[in-house]
Order: C-alpha cells, then sequence, then structure tokens
C-alpha cells in the first residue's frame, strides 16, 4: 500500500487482496470438520460452475483458430458487456486459467468419492439415505466437470490445453499406487522420448503442415507469436521483481511501469496490459 502509485484508484485491488486471504484463512478454518470440508468443497463445485456459465454468456470468443468451433460459438454471442475492466468481455485465456484452478479440485474430489466415499455422506444408519447422498455428489461432479471442460474447450486456449493435459498426468502419477505408478511414468517418459525423436527426425514445420492438414483448424492456432509475447513479459516481470523484492512495484502498477521503466518492442503503450501473464510472477 505504500509504494502504490495510484493508491486511491486501486483500493479495489487492495480490497481483494485482503479479502482472498479471510476466505483463505475461512476455509481453513471450516475445513479441519467433515461437515467443514463437505460445505467448502460444494461451494467451490458452485463456483467452478458459475465461472463457467458466466463464460458462456460473457466471453470474447477467439474465432481465428479452430474452424469446427466457430459455428458453436456463435450461438453464444457475449451478454455480459461494459463491466469495468471487461468492457469488451471477458478473455478467453483468463476464463480458461480461472477453470484450471476448478477442474483438477472436481476430478479429485471424483476419485476420493471412489475411494473413500465415508468423507462425503453425513452420520447416517439408512443406506438409502447414504446412497442419494452418493448419488447427489456423483452428479455434481460428474455435471460439472463436464461443464468446465466444455468452455475450456470453447476458450481455444492452447496453454489451457497443455496446463490441463500436463496437470492430468501428475494427478495419475499421484493417484495411482505400485506398479501402476511406475508403469504410468515410464509410459509418460516413453511418450516424452519419441515425442522428441520425432521432432528431431521429421521437423516441426512438417508436423504441423500435417496437423494443420488433416484438423479443421488455422495456421493462427499454431503461430508461436503469442509465446513470444508472453515471454517478453515474463522477462519484464522478473526484472521488476529484481528491483523491487521486497515489495513490488505497487498494487496494479506493472502495466504502466512495463511502459515507462521496461519498454516492449512488442505491445504498443497504449495496450491495456493487465498483468503479468503469469501467476507465479504476478
Amino acid at each position: 500500500v505504500v509504494v502504490t502509485p495510484d493508491l486511491a484508484g486501486n483500493m479495489g485491488r487492495v480490497a481483494g487482496l485482503f479479502f482472498g486471504i479471510a476466505v483463505y484463512f475461512c476455509v481453513a478454518r471450516h475445513t479441519r470438520t467433515k461437515t467443514g470440508w463437505q460445505g467448502s468443497l460444494f461451494l467451490w463445485i458452485l463456483t467452478g460452475m458459475g465461472v463457467a456459465l458466466l463464460g458462456t454468456i460473457g466471453t470474447n470468443w477467439s474465432t481465428t483458430k479452430n474452424c469446427g468451433l466457430n459455428s458453436l460459438l456463435a450461438l453464444l454471442p457475449i451478454r455480459l458487456a461494459g463491466i469495468p475492466g471487461i468492457e469488451s468481455g471477458i478473455n478467453p485465456n483468463i476464463l480458461a486459467g480461472t477453470l484450471l484452478w476448478i477442474i483438477p479440485v472436481t476430478l479429485l474430489a471424483g476419485f476420493a468419492l471412489l475411494s473413500e466415499p465415508g468423507w462425503f455422506i453425513n452420520k447416517s444408519r439408512d443406506r438409502k439415505t447414504s446412497f442419494w447422498q452418493i448419488f447427489g455428489w456423483a452428479a455434481l461432479l460428474i455435471i460439472t466437470l463436464v461443464v468446465t471442460l466444455g468452455v475450456l474447450v470453447l476458450s481455444q486456449s492452447r496453454l489451457g490445453y497443455v496446463s490441463i493435459i500436463l496437470t492430468g498426468l501428475l494427478l495419475l502419477v499421484l493417484i495411482l499406487r505400485g506398479r501402476a505408478r511406475w508403469w504410468m511414468i515410464g509410459l509418460i517418459v516413453l511418450d516424452v522420448i519419441s515425442a522428441g525423436v520425432l521432432i528431431w527426425k521429421v521437423g516441426w514445420g512438417a508436423i504441423l503442415s500435417e496437423v494443420i492438414g488433416s484438423l479443421p483448424v488455422d495456421e493462427a492456432a499454431f503461430s508461436l507469436l503469442s509465446i513470444q509475447q508472453r515471454l517478453e513479459i515474463w522477462s519484464r516481470a522478473i526484472w521488476a521483481i529484481r528491483n523491487a523484492p521486497l515489495t513490488g512495484l505497487g498494487m496494479n502498477a506493472f502495466p504502466s511501469a512495463m511502459y515507462t521503466i521496461y519498454p516492449s518492442f512488442i505491445y504498443s503503450p497504449g495496450f491495456n496490459l493487465g498483468h503479468a501473464h503469469n501467476e507465479l510472477l504476478q
């Protein structure tokens, strides 16, 4: 707060930080009991469903990557516009990044329901009541997983796709036990080596041309421009951290500081950068 250049204009950011800290300790306190754990998970699932449904009516969808999704995206016009901060609609990459917090927890809750159903059942000797409790949780988790994964696919966020695949593989390694875990690790290593050899022998360009020719996607889906843009933003964020390691630049100061202290070669000063495009660096 002391180092924030425009404190009056960024009190919302400060309030959001304190609100996040309050929510964290609230969840940490209430999840010590089974009832609190169930309630917190239920609210989390409902929040994820709400984010996904809000995304279907408020996202400014990209139509330059997957031609096969354009007809479906045409049925989802922006109905929420003009909201401060997202005047032109929700960015699909931001939507995908938010869903990446929801999907793994939902998936793990599903595995927990299979392996430890007692956590989802309140004290009851009635088998019928216990069955309906488990059935209700299963239906809620399945519907949430389908909806959130579907909206993630519609976002066409390539890094979102890569992130959820890597997260899924990591969860499989953590969940499996004994020989199954080592078999999974071996398969992942073998796949990585095979992919590396294929790229080395055939070439990245030849592989991309084959993929583009066989799938209903545009060349923009495989453009490396966004990677270059992110690398430039990340490098500026690292410089900012080095310059102010203790306090940071101040609340919401990075977007303007990038143009005044760490000039960009890709972005023009009038572009609203928003953030560091990396949650760890942010």
